[in-house]
């Protein structure tokens, strides 16, 4: 999507965005520019107050057993 947006010109830095690697023939540069967009999109949302224990507390209940499987009594 971002290839194809980038080709029309019809984003920012579009130039980078839709070069095509030579070997791969892959938007390279327009993966990484996703990435980066997406990244600084979702960075607020690790700070909200509601959104942030849900996660970590998922996090911690998924790594309980291996917890109490590796410090058995």
């Amino acid at each position: 999507m971002v290839y194809a947006f980038a080709r029309d010109n019809g984003m920012p830095f579009s130039s980078y965005a839709k070069l095509v690697h030579r070997r791969t023939q892959a938007p390279v540069y327009g993966v990484l520019y996703m990435l980066l967009l997406a990244g600084l999109l979702c960075t607020p949302m690790c700070f909200n107050a509601f959104v942030f224990p849900v996660g970590a507390g998922t996090v911690l209940c998924a790594r309980q057993p291996l917890f109490w499987y590796w410090y058995r009594p």
